[in-house]
């Protein structure tokens, strides 16, 4: 574990500001697990796929179903880039119906 995923799992929640929630992530994509719902924002969960497509694996249903589909339809070149065992076909569909082009990411 690094210094800083192990600094910033230890911050009580009231301490995970957006800042210091997307420094972490972007020091260290497996930070995403500890950032709090109201911290899971476009820039936090696009840092940690552009870091680490695994992260992926990691990401909240909340993160799935409500941002995943904005990214992808602004970053399609990332959605080409996600482990296709971890979208789901409601991942597929939803990103799809936001943006028609990235059909052609879909297996």
């Amino acid at each position: 574990m690094t210094g800083i995923q192990n600094d910033y799992r230890r911050l009580p929640d009231n301490e995970k500001t957006a800042a210091a929630s997307l420094e972490a992530v972007t020091a260290d994509p497996a930070n995403l697990r500890h950032v709090p719902v109201r911290n899971l924002t476009y820039e936090v969960i696009t840092a940690a796929l552009e870091a680490d497509p695994e992260s992926l694996k990691i990401l909240s249903e909340r993160g799935h179903k409500e941002l995943l589909p904005m990214i992808f339809s602004e970053n399609p070149e990332l959605f080409g880039r996600m482990p296709q065992d971890v979208l789901t076909h409601e991942d597929y569909i939803a990103v799809v119906r936001e943006c028609g082009y990235n059909l052609a990411h879909v297996p």
